[in-house]
């Protein structure tokens, strides 16, 4: 049961881009017609303009600071103008009454057209989106205006009307995982809500001429614009309900198979080593295995999960997303190792981290997959840094590195919408991710030395860096298979038996495994105190 109406509180949130003529008269409105209200909070969104809007909002903020106890008046500023989209979603993270409406700055639509959207929740509605009643659109316009609904129906395959402004209850808003930073907001939200099968209705307002500026709704910019950003929203919605079909109902069938296929794999694997006597031979020389060896090689690995989890926060930094704190960030980590080692075929670490963000920025969830991503890819591109430093030279080396470097100093400039990444925060996670492998590989080198396994430093990194990239390989159960085959074939190249690369194998596997395990624990831990 609902506790308040939007007749009794409402946070009104205004988007403004150079209307320093139309805000002062709009505010007068806006109090004049809905101040019998119990709380009504009014946000203005400076969206980078470059006429005296940022003054006239700060006298705005002046003259009504005291104004009314009901009355709530806030200012914002964006550093530049990052569209409509963005404007409106910096003031609904700021609303705090439980509904919510927004108005343009321009004054086209009155205050008082918020009253036929109160009535519609009064019937139930939980969102509702509005039409014009007294437009006559020229046949340009018109045609633009028909050709969106026909486009908005195709792509993304829910027919909404929305011309206006809207009204929603905050929680269902703030549930949204809003993608769109322009014009193409207001048409989202609807959209949203209808998919989302929430009590909706639309209904008719009047829309007057604009109490300043000048319009650009028919700029081929914006057409171009909002046709890409259709586009967009309906990979986001394929995508999200893709994310949440994984995490709700993992793909049985094409799970299964994959899991059997990796069983088998590794079963023949076993075998073949145990036909071979590999097996009896791995363990001889694995109880040869100095304790002090071991706990460095386990202290390398758990010093590798820390900088994954340093380099997980600075992506985040670098996208301007919500970062969870070291702590939570290392039990993730944890937790997401042991479900990579004991679930066959899953990438738990990689769902865990990207629920985390699903629930702690629900409006960021175009970029959880971009994160997830660009860790994988970090990894295997740190890996083939490595790999052409040990078997093309430094040179080949630098070469890649510097590539790569450049390829993240210039995202910001390759498209608009990328233009808040921090490109600085990536390279400083790619270097990071490099630094993190090296001392991984301070593990093969406690146990192989353990073991007596005496090769060269630079035939350590030429194995090594191969033997990793294998196991990356999506065809193994926590690497096993392709790792072993490359350490046995490499190891084997410089006169090191098949039974002691494999002991190698084992041993670094049971480090792994040790830390998997500790996260279990963890999620067990966490997973009971929160029921």
């Amino acid at each position: 049961m609902r506790s308040y109406s939007p007749r009794e509180r409402l946070s009104l949130v205004i988007s403004a881009y150079n209307e320093e003529e139309a805000l002062p008269k709009l505010i007068e409105e806006i109090i004049d017609t809905l101040k019998d209200r119990d709380a009504l909070q009014v946000i203005i969104i400076n969206d980078g303009s470059t006429d005296r809007t940022a003054e006239v909002m700060h006298s705005l903020s002046e003259r009504y600071a005291y104004f009314d106890e009901t009355f709530t008046l806030i200012t914002h500023h964006l550093p530049n103008n990052q569209g409509m989209g963005a404007a409106l979603k910096a003031g609904y993270r700021l609303a705090s009454e439980p509904w919510v409406t927004f108005l343009p700055g321009d004054g086209q639509i009155s205050p008082a057209m918020i009253e036929p959207l109160c009535e519609a929740v009064d019937r139930g509605a939980i969102a509702v989106s509005t039409y014009y009643t007294n437009r006559e659109y020229r046949a340009y316009r018109a045609v633009l205006s028909r050709g969106l609904r026909l486009l908005n129906a195709i792509i993304v395959g829910v027919q909404v009307t929305s011309e206006g402004i809207y009204l929603i209850e905050k929680s269902a808003l703030h549930a949204m995982p809003l993608t769109s930073d322009s014009f193409m907001l207001n048409l989202e939200i609807p959209i949203r809500a209808a998919r989302a099968q929430l009590p909706m209705e639309t209904v008719g307002i009047e829309v007057r001429s604009r109490q300043g500026g000048t319009s650009s709704a028919t700029q081929w910019s914006r057409i171009f614009n909002t046709f890409r950003d259709l586009i967009g929203l309906r990979i986001h919605f394929i995508r999200e309900a893709q994310e949440q079909a994984l995490l709700a109902h993992p793909p049985k069938n094409t799970q299964r198979i994959w899991t059997v296929v990796k069983v088998v794999l590794l079963a023949l694997l076993l075998f073949w080593a145990h036909q071979r006597g590999l097996l009896s031979k791995s363990w001889t020389a694995i109880q040869s295995l100095h304790f002090i060896d071991a706990l460095c090689a386990l202290i390398a690995l758990g010093v590798t999960l820390i900088l994954g989890v340093i380099r997980w926060r600075w992506i985040l930094r670098s996208l301007a997303l919500k970062e969870p704190t070291f702590l939570q960030g290392l039990r993730l980590y944890y937790e997401g190792l042991f479900y990579n080692t004991f679930a066959p075929g899953a990438v738990g670490g990689d769902l865990l981290r990207a629920h985390w963000l699903r629930i702690k920025d629900p409006n960021a969830s175009q970029l959880h997959y971009l994160i997830t991503l660009s860790e994988r890819i970090f990894g295997l591109a740190s890996l083939t840094v490595l790999a052409a430093w040990a078997w093309g030279g430094m040179i080949w080396s630098a070469t890649i590195f510097s590539l790569g470097l450049l390829f993240l100093a210039a995202l910001p400039f390759i498209h608009t919408s990328l233009k808040s990444i921090k490109s600085s925060w990536l390279m400083a996670a790619v270097s990071l991710n490099i630094l993190s492998h090296l001392i991984s590989f301070t593990l093969y080198l406690s146990l192989g030395r353990s073991l007596q396994i005496d090769i060269p430093l630079h035939a350590w990194f030429e194995t090594l860096t191969l033997a990793v990239l294998a196991a990356n390989l999506p065809l193994s159960i926590a690497g096993i298979g392709p790792r072993e085959a490359a350490l046995v074939t490499l190891l084997g190249a410089y006169g090191i038996a098949k039974s002691d690369a494999l002991a190698l194998s084992i041993t670094a596997l049971a480090c792994l495994a040790l830390h998997a395990i500790f996260g279990g624990l963890l999620h067990l831990f966490s997973s009971t105190r929160s029921s």
